[in-house]
């Protein structure tokens, strides 16, 4: 297996994770505002909303632009597969520490 195709691959797993973090943290603040009704919460919902839609559209993007048209994957078509895992685990530690402190 080539390195970068792991690094990739590791990058993925690792926006797969943030991805479901972004969903139990919406899940939360969405109990919050049915039982507070609060401006803060509706805040905390369009907040972690547009973080998921990053997420996803990120992963969505990866994948499409790195299938040629024989169903291949194109290795290194993405640019660098260090920034896109070294920004995707910045953005799990900070997810990760918001998930904590919010079910805290």
């Amino acid at each position: 297996m080539d390195y970068e195709l792991l690094v990739w691959a590791v990058g993925t797993i690792v926006g797969l994770i943030n991805i479901g973090l972004l969903l139990g943290l919406l899940s939360v603040y969405w109990k919050s505002y049915r039982k507070t009704k609060s401006k803060f919460a509706v805040g905390l919902l369009f907040f972690g909303s547009m973080f998921l839609l990053r997420d996803v559209f990120s992963m969505l993007f990866m994948i499409v632009f790195s299938i040629d048209s024989s169903g291949a994957i194109q290795n290194g078509s993405q640019g660098d597969p260090f920034g896109f895992l070294i920004t995707n685990l910045i953005e799990s530690v900070a997810l990760a520490i918001l998930f904590k402190i919010t079910w805290e």
